[in-house]
């Protein structure tokens, strides 16, 4: 019969190593690797207990639940697919706010059997020190989870507080993860001419969508309902490519409009997919330079596209900032000034 003591060790190693793994190697809001390898490591070993133990897991929850013994199988099973869907990047956000959840809905169950000495261990006293361990690793497996980014809001709140605790020392953004770009400005605000300057930095791409739109579709674009029916094929066709130079370690700058909340959802979508950083630029001049500028543009004829005043007026009115409640990190430009709101 397992010993408590060996119980104990086997349930909070992972759990201890994958916490450890996650603070030391995690830059402030990126994605651990190895601790995501670690508690999809202790996820799939609590699922093996559901099977192995099957009998003291079922004692552990209360007579008059009925059918607790296919709870348990079930509860084995959930843990074991949450356990897989912490690999997949696609999956990690949705399988952390899992793994949350059943810390959160196990929890009444641990503290049930603690009360009444029952559950693996197979002595008086191996039961209440074995799920007391867990009460006290499921804040652990919390904070961990957090930190490893299985929720990218707040695993950057999870592992700075990491950081404060302990004395490190923060790593600079461009350290540690590539940079998604984006740009929210009215036409001839100036996007280009700063994607360009972003552009020249080491290890960064620059995608620029006039230039694309003007090789693929220039013939189609008349109104602006063409242009949303172009740059929908454009982006479907892009967003791959885009994730995978991210995932590649490669900035990219993205210059194609966030203007509007729904190319700015896209782009939160690109986002979700890797485990990149990012900055929203937004530039708003008064509508009198876009004017000037937009007469120069036209006039030097070496901009893929000519635009009227009349249709800056009429693509100006589809334009909407960003809000916080969007989530992005939002970097003002005021005439070459830079300012974070």
């Amino acid at each position: 019969m397992i010993t408590p003591l060996i119980v104990l060790t086997i349930l909070l190693v992972p759990t201890l190593i994958a916490a450890t793994i996650a603070h030391r190697t995690t830059a402030p809001g990126g994605v651990n690797l190895g601790g995501v390898l670690g508690y999809s490591a202790a996820f799939a070993f609590f699922s093996i207990g559901h099977f192995v133990i099957t009998d003291e897991m079922v004692s552990m929850l209360p007579e008059h639940i009925p059918a607790r013994r296919p709870l348990v199988y079930a509860t084995g099973l959930l843990e074991a697919g949450l356990a897989l869907a912490l690999l997949p990047k696609r999956t990690r956000r949705y399988a952390g706010l899992g793994c949350i959840a059943v810390l959160f809905l196990f929890f009444p169950g641990n503290i049930y059997a603690a009360l009444n000495s029952v559950g693996p261990g197979g002595a008086p006293v191996g039961p209440g020190l074995f799920v007391g361990a867990r009460t006290i690793a499921g804040p652990i497996d919390l904070f961990g989870i957090l930190v490893c980014g299985a929720w990218q809001r707040l695993s950057e709140c999870a592992a700075k507080a990491c950081s404060t605790i302990v004395g490190a020392k923060e790593r600079p953004m461009a350290a540690s993860r590539p940079v998604l770009h984006m740009f929210c400005g009215k036409v001839a605000a100036g996007k280009s001419t700063l994607a360009a300057n972003l552009a020249a930095a080491e290890n960064t791409v620059l995608i620029s969508e006039d230039e694309w739109l003007a090789a693929l579709f220039a013939d189609e674009l008349q109104e602006p309902k063409d242009y949303l029916r172009c740059t929908t094929k454009l982006r479907s066709a892009m967003a791959p490519h885009i994730v995978v130079l991210l995932d590649a370690g490669m900035s990219v700058v993205l210059d194609f409009q966030a203007n509007i909340v729904e190319s700015r959802t896209w782009m939160r979508h690109l986002l979700s997919q890797t485990d990149a950083d990012h900055q929203l630029h937004v530039l708003m001049p008064p509508n009198k330079v876009c004017l000037a500028r937009l007469r120069s543009r036209n006039a030097s004829g070496l901009h893929p596209f000519t635009v009227t005043e009349e249709q800056f007026r009429q693509i100006s009115a589809y334009f909407v900032p960003p809000t916080p409640e969007e989530g992005f990190k939002v970097l003002c430009h005021d005439e070459g000034n830079e300012t974070r709101p």
